[in-house]
């Protein structure tokens, strides 16, 4: 029987860094056949590389690869390493592992922004910084937690959400992309409040 080995040390990468996933299946074969070993690689049900190799007799390791460029959080999580033994038309036997990979956070978008809109409407505030896994932190000006105890404010996730703006709301917000490691990159928003006037 095969056996497969991930060989990646892996723990987290980093934005615009290239990513190469290693894994090989070593197995030890005493008898010509006909019979095909396809190697894959997958993440959330799709397909990324495949590879046919012929079954060699002997004491055989083969390795297979899949390199990528970390563009995007998506680019996070779990990809699978499987092989699949066909020895006959319609019968094979296979097997897979899996490697958890980390996005460091990162900011994709300017380290402060502005967004304007009129007296009275419901604004959303996204913040650019992105990764795997992450949490968000959203704060004032002032530096207070924004959680959600004024009802009027309501943090979920990369968003945060104010309803019916009014002068007072015309301020600075900091989102914080924190990390598993508690790594932390920050962005400025500036809300701009048109339409009305300061008491």
């Amino acid at each position: 029987m095969p056996k497969i080995q991930l060989r990646n040390k892996l723990e987290q990468a980093r934005f615009k860094e290239s990513v190469v996933l290693n894994c090989s299946v070593s197995y030890e074969n005493s008898i010509a056949n006909d019979y095909k070993l396809i190697m894959s690689w997958k993440k959330d049900g799709k397909l990324l590389a495949v590879e046919n190799y012929e079954y060699k007799t002997g004491k055989i390791t083969q390795p297979f690869q899949y390199t990528f460029v970390v563009r995007s959080h998506t680019d996070g999580g779990d990809y699978v390493c499987s092989w699949e033994l066909k020895y006959d038309a319609n019968q094979s036997i296979s097997r897979n592992s899996l490697v958890n990979l980390k996005i460091l956070p990162f900011l994709a978008g300017p380290k402060v922004k502005e967004v304007s809109d009129e007296a009275g409407s419901d604004v959303k505030l996204k913040c650019d910084v992105v990764g795997y896994p992450i949490r968000f932190e959203w704060r004032d000006e002032e530096d207070n937690l924004i959680n959600g105890s004024d009802s009027r404010f309501r943090p979920e996730e990369e968003v945060l959400h104010i309803d019916n703006i009014d002068y007072t709301d015309r301020q600075e917000y900091k989102c914080l992309g924190i990390g598993e490691n508690e790594t932390i990159v920050e962005q400025t928003i500036f809300l701009q409040v048109k339409g009305c006037q300061s008491v």
